[in-house]
């Protein structure tokens, strides 16, 4: 018996995963919730800069110091929230509605061929995070540090965010529909 103190050599796999999965679908998820963990970090970068530039630049325009001090640590809060929320149950939410749409739309399917299909594009996701964190920091650059107008770089920038987007959602759906089909 191993000492249940020990810290864990690998990520627990939810039993409902490991159940149906067996090794190569454990590995598989331990590599997407890596990804994952990456992507949220990379994404964390222009966060936390879009809520510096917020308190710098709307905030420091209050002339309460108790009102700036409660605006900022309010606005941290609410981004480390949201962050420390997406590294610790973001995957597992992705998870439970890869599950509830094999549920509704699956007819009987194998759920580890939908999770598969999720970890895939997880793994498509990293290469967007890169992309998708660059147009959010122009965008913070143009809205902060210049005075051309909010729609001519908010548009373009805005429609290249939703077709990455629209890129990997679009995709798991059609991954999951020939999955259905076959």
């Amino acid at each position: 018996m191993s000492n249940p103190f020990e810290s864990p050599r690998e990520i627990a796999v939810p039993p409902s995963v490991a159940s149906i999965g067996g090794g190569s679908l454990a590995a598989a998820r331990t590599l997407a919730l890596r990804q994952y963990t990456v992507i949220v970090l990379i994404l964390a970068v222009p966060a936390v800069v879009n809520l510096l530039l917020f308190n710098y630049f709307v905030t420091g325009q209050v002339d309460s110091r108790r009102l700036f001090v409660l605006l900022t640590t309010l606005n941290a809060l609410g981004v480390a929230l949201v962050i420390a929320g997406l590294l610790f149950g973001g995957f597992y939410c992705l998870e439970w509605l890869t599950r509830i749409a094999n549920q509704w739309f699956g007819r009987g399917q194998r759920l580890n061929d939908w999770y598969q299909a999720l970890f895939s594009v997880i793994q498509q996701a990293l290469g967007f995070a890169g992309p998708a964190a660059a147009l959010w920091v122009v965008w913070l650059a143009m809205f902060y540090a210049t005075d051309v107008g909010f729609l001519l770089y908010s548009v373009p920038i805005a429609i290249a965010s939703h077709l990455m987007g629209g890129t990997l959602y679009c995709g798991l759906f059609w991954k999951w529909y020939k999955i259905r089909m076959s």
